[in-house]
């Protein structure tokens, strides 16, 4: 066999992922002219000769895996990975998962070949087809894609049914690009989520006539934070203007805690889906897990709010957000124009 194409071991790494998902001889067919002219194929290859095109794709397959020539990711890639891994307490399969995930976002041929896939039959087992393309055990791969996995529950990896095909995805293009970048930090990642908040313009004293009810609240949630406690939720709501986002600001300055607020737009300056926002959440608590925060989700009517014809987001996901209320580790200021929305 002519020598391989593949220079490195980052395109190398590729591709084995892409010849491993396309090991099941009729899914050959359905290779674009992108992907042959990466993997080397020439140019007047028969793609409707199933038999010759998986023998020859079997065979490069066979000399990837037994050259002894390294594959992987750049090492700052690998290293940017391990750290977001460590901070969400990751093990090995999920580390795997989430390295190619983050590839299947950034590299050309990756995004390619899971376009592909979906024109032929999809997998019977997702678990099955990550199982193969990344060489780990197929147990470890449906309990790391289980709904309450690590993966799921902190929003890195999002799963979309279309028809019968079921995908996973890296959740956000943006953190995937950033990951790829030398000077990363895990912690990054929560300017696509939100902003610290600056130092409140008001105070306690401008708030004379919630005294009463601050006099209970400040109170507990510092014990909240000491003790640690789960599901502290608070729910401030009145007309545009009243002082709500301040009053969220006051209570952060007066417990000793740093505010953060999740974001209503994005980094481009689009409105962020209401369900997109719920994730924020998820991912908020995942990157500020080890420290004193208090998150603040204003708008808090755009996930409650339903139309004629749909339900709202919190009643698609009643379940999870139930659960969600009662066990998330940080404290929430819910903020609302209006409660008449509210369960």
């Amino acid at each position: 066999m002519a020598a391989l194409p593949f220079k490195s071991p980052y395109s190398r790494q590729i591709a084995l992922w892409v010849l491993r998902a396309f090991s099941t001889a009729k899914a050959y067919r359905f290779i674009t002219a992108d992907i042959a002219k990466f993997l080397g194929l020439p140019k007047d290859i028969d793609r409707g000769a199933i038999a010759k095109l998986s023998s020859t794709l079997g065979g490069i397959l066979r000399e990837l895996e037994s050259t002894g020539e390294p594959t992987g990711l750049p090492s700052h890639v690998t290293e940017n990975i391990s750290r977001l891994a460590r901070m969400c307490r990751l093990n090995v399969t999920e580390q795997a998962i989430l390295q190619y995930l983050v590839c299947d976002r950034i590299h050309p041929v990756l995004i390619d070949t899971r376009i592909s896939l979906r024109a032929f039959d999809p997998p019977a087992n997702t678990a099955a087809h990550f199982s193969r393309v990344l060489n780990v055990p197929r147990k470890a791969v449906a309990n790391a894609l289980m709904h309450n996995g690590r993966l799921m529950r902190y929003c890195l990896v999002k799963n979309e049914m279309n028809g019968a095909y079921e995908s996973f995805e890296f959740l956000l293009f943006h953190i995937a690009r950033d990951i790829f970048q030398k000077d990363f930090n895990p912690e990054h990642i929560l300017r696509h989520f939100g902003v610290y908040s600056p130092s409140p313009n008001l105070g306690l004293a401008d708030y004379p006539h919630l005294k009463p009810d601050l006099d209970l609240l400040l109170p507990y949630l510092k014990k909240s934070i000491s003790s640690k406690k789960r599901g502290v939720n608070m729910l401030f709501y009145g007309a545009p203007g009243t002082g709500k986002s301040q009053l969220a600001r006051v209570l952060g300055q007066e417990a000793g805690i740093p505010v953060f607020e999740l974001a209503t737009e994005d980094t481009d300056g689009d409105s962020i889906l209401p369900a997109s926002r719920l994730d924020a959440i998820q991912t908020a608590q995942m990157v500020l897990h080890d420290r004193h925060t208090l998150l603040v989700f204003d708008e808090a009517e755009d996930i409650f709010s339903s139309a004629p014809t749909e339900r709202s987001v919190v009643m698609e996901r009643k379940g999870w957000f139930n659960r969600m209320l009662e066990t998330h580790r940080l404290p929430i200021v819910w903020i609302s124009n209006s409660i008449n929305s509210l369960d």
